[in-house]
């Protein structure tokens, strides 16, 4: 049947919060628990989670939801203000 890919964003207080949800194939809860892991098979998730952390530190998260046949949802939120190390990166970026 037909597949959808869905892309939201919100702002909440201090956050905002960025979903996408499709409608695919899905996976299991061990596999959702483990993208985050440094036993991935892949790095891109787990490298964009650690980007995250570094920028807004512990307040940014990535969540998984699955159901394998009925699709999958992630959830990034992140703070509105950069950590102290976030300002410091986005700075020398600029340069």
């Amino acid at each position: 049947g037909e597949k959808l890919l869905m892309i939201s964003c919100k702002n909440e207080k201090d956050k905002i919060v960025w979903t996408v949800a499709d409608t695919g194939v899905g996976m299991d809860q061990e596999t959702c628990r483990s993208l985050l892991s440094i036993h991935a098979q892949g790095y891109g998730v787990r490298n964009v989670n650690e980007r995250l952390v570094l920028l807004y530190g512990k307040a940014a998260s990535m969540y998984f939801e699955s159901v394998p046949e009925e699709g999958t949802t992630v959830t990034v939120r992140i703070p509105k203000q950069l950590s102290e190390a976030g300002r410091g990166i986005a700075d020398e970026m600029e340069k």
